[in-house]
């Protein structure tokens, strides 16, 4: 993440032969079990594809159909591990309790951006969104808005 965020170097990260399809394997990978470097790999993509080059190879490698299927069903995925996450979770605890934590984990939706500056500077935004289902809806939304 630290390379692809100096300019310098950027260009370097970007030239490594089957990148795009290497990070998206490793997304598989990590999905379920290393969900802290699943996070980290959705947010150097997103840092990847919004970079201003003018011949961005990953960002146009990312809007292929085929890859954007791939985000998609990983995100699905996700979402369905979370959502039966939190059933089994109401249905192990108390219906006040529940609903305690349903008022608990409504949260203000923040920012879908992720720090893409040096990693030396000061940025307000999250180097990586912590939570999978934050991070590849993040990944999502930065490379469809993208032209």
């Amino acid at each position: 993440i630290n390379l692809s965020r100096v300019p310098s170097t950027l260009k370097y990260v970007m030239e490594v032969p089957k990148l795009v399809s290497s990070l998206l394997q490793l997304m598989v990978v990590f999905r379920g079990g290393g969900v802290d470097i699943f996070c980290k790999l959705c947010a150097l993509l997103q840092i990847l594809s919004t970079s201003s080059f003018t011949d961005n190879k990953v960002q146009k490698e990312l809007l292929s159909a085929v890859n954007m299927k791939k985000l998609a069903d990983h995100k699905t995925l996700i979402l369905n591990k979370h959502k039966l996450k939190e059933k089994n979770k109401i249905r192990r605890t108390s219906v006040d309790s529940a609903k305690q934590a349903d008022q608990h984990a409504k949260k203000r939706k923040g920012s879908s951006s992720v720090a893409t500056g040096q990693p030396w500077l000061v940025d307000s935004r999250p180097r990586y969104h912590e939570d999978p289902v934050t991070a590849i809806s993040a990944l999502i939304h930065e490379i469809s808005k993208s032209p």
